[in-house]
């Protein structure tokens, strides 16, 4: 049974990795692109189909109150890339069965959830659907993992 709670927290943990990987490297394209404005809208669909909403009006005040920046500022690629990076962490806290890692994706999961069904709501995608359902199944595991408090 240990063997398959560790094997699950394994997905888990490549899932949030390639997401981050995947957001970075988006972040990155879109820092590069944003001159062409040809191919911006190209990345920002594909931001978009990750449930990722760096256009919304909660992202960008938080952005401005809290790092200072201007509105003027590329914040899609800031705020994509800082999800990246917070999905590489808990990706790489859940490889080495770290509790902390947990506590952090059960955190980070949850409070998207409600922002990624709003998203769903007003643009359904498959894409979108199938993210927060594995989200949603991801945020249940954690909390039933915690909450029997075994150790990995």
């Amino acid at each position: 049974m240990a063997e398959t709670k560790s094997s699950t927290l394994k997905i888990i943990a490549w899932f949030k990795l390639v997401k981050g990987v995947l957001l970075i490297c988006a972040a990155s394209g879109l820092l590069l692109v944003l001159f062409e404005k040809g191919k911006a809208g190209e990345v920002q669909q594909f931001i978009q189909k990750l449930s990722v909403d760096p256009h919304g009006k909660f992202f960008k005040n938080v952005m401005v109150k809290f790092a200072k920046l201007s509105p003027k500022l590329p914040l899609v690629s800031i705020g994509t890339m800082l999800y990246g990076l917070i999905f590489c962490t808990e990706g790489i806290g859940l490889l080495r069965e770290k509790r902390w890692a947990e506590y952090l994706t059960v955190m980070v999961t949850g409070s998207f959830l409600p922002l990624e069904i709003y998203e769903i709501v007003q643009h359904q995608t498959i894409l979108k659907g199938v993210f927060i359902a594995l989200n949603l199944g991801i945020f249940i595991y954690l909390i039933i993992r915690l909450k029997s408090g075994k150790r990995p």
